[in-house]
C-alpha cells in the first residue's frame, strides 16, 4: 500500500504525519494550556489548604464553606480565639461576601480563666499568646472591610450583638471559654452550620475535650472529630 521499498514506506509515514500536524500541534498545545491552568489552581488552592502546615483542617474549612455557600445556609462566620489571624484569614477567604467577627482579647489570656484551668489541672504551663495586634490581625486578611473586631475577653465582648452564624471556629484552648462559647453559637449557628472547635486531642489543653464532652452531653448534640493537628471537634446543626 505504500510503496515496496524503505523509502516508500518512509515517504509514506511522512505524508501521513503531514496531514496529521495541526490536529498533533492542537492537542499539544491544548495539553500544554490546560497543565499550565492546573498548575496555577493547584498553587491557588495549595496556598489555602497547606497553610500552616495543616492540610485536613484547612481543606474541611474548604469544604464546610462549599457546603453551606452551595447550600444557602444564611449568616455571618466568626471566630473565637483568633491570635495571629493564620486560620481567620481562611475563614476570610472561604467566605468572601459575609461579615466575619472576629473575638479575641489580643492580649492573650485571661488570668482568671488561667489560673482555673492550671487549678484543674487541664494546661499546666499556657502559651503567651500576647504577641498580636488587630492591626496585625486585618492585614492578613483578603477582605478585611468584612471583618467585625470583638476586642476584649468573650462573652462579654458580645453583648447586644444581633446575629446568626453559618461558621464558627473555637480556637481558645481554655475550658470556659470553649464552653461559653459552644453555649452562645449553637443558639445562634442556622441550620446547615458548623462549629469547628479546636484542640480536643490537645493534651497541654484538656479543657477542651471537657467543655466539648460535656456542653455535647448536656444537649444531646452529636460531634465527629476530625484528624488534624491537636485534634477538632465538629459540631453541625443539620436542615431540617
Amino acid at each position: 500500500m505504500h510503496g515496496k521499498t524503505p523509502f516508500g514506506k518512509v515517504f509514506y509515514h511522512l505524508r501521513l504525519a503531514v496531514k496529521k500536524a495541526p490536529s498533533l500541534f492542537n492537542r499539544a498545545f491544548r495539553g500544554v494550556v490546560l497543565s499550565f491552568d492546573l498548575l496555577s489552581r493547584y498553587w491557588k488552592r495549595a496556598d489555602y489548604v497547606y497553610a500552616d502546615g495543616d492540610f485536613v483542617r484547612n481543606s474541611s474549612l474548604e469544604l464546610a464553606a462549599r457546603e453551606i455557600n452551595e447550600g444557602g445556609v444564611e449568616g455571618a462566620a466568626a471566630e473565637l480565639g483568633v491570635f495571629r489571624g493564620e486560620y481567620a484569614r481562611l475563614i476570610n477567604r472561604a467566605f468572601p461576601d459575609r461579615k466575619l467577627y472576629l473575638f479575641d482579647s489580643f492580649e492573650g489570656f485571661s488570668a482568671d480563666e488561667e489560673s482555673r484551668d492550671k487549678d484543674e489541672g487541664y494546661s499546666e504551663i499556657p502559651d503567651d499568646f500576647s504577641n498580636t495586634s488587630v492591626e496585625l490581625v486585618l492585614k492578613r486578611m483578603k477582605y478585611p472591610q468584612n471583618c467585625v473586631v470583638k476586642k476584649g475577653f468573650f462573652p462579654g465582648t458580645a453583648d447586644g450583638l444581633d446575629e446568626t452564624f453559618c461558621f464558627v471556629s473555637i480556637d481558645c484552648d481554655l475550658y470556659k471559654p470553649i464552653y461559653s462559647g459552644l453555649e452562645y453559637f449553637w443558639e445562634r449557628l442556622a441550620k446547615g452550620g458548623y462549629i469547628f472547635v479546636h484542640d480536643y486531642q490537645n493534651p497541654a489543653y484538656s479543657g477542651a475535650k471537657k467543655a466539648v464532652r460535656e456542653f455535647c452531653g448536656k444537649k444531646n448534640i452529636p460531634y465527629f472529630l476530625m484528624s488534624d493537628c491537636c485534634g477538632t471537634a465538629v459540631v453541625s446543626k443539620g436542615q431540617e
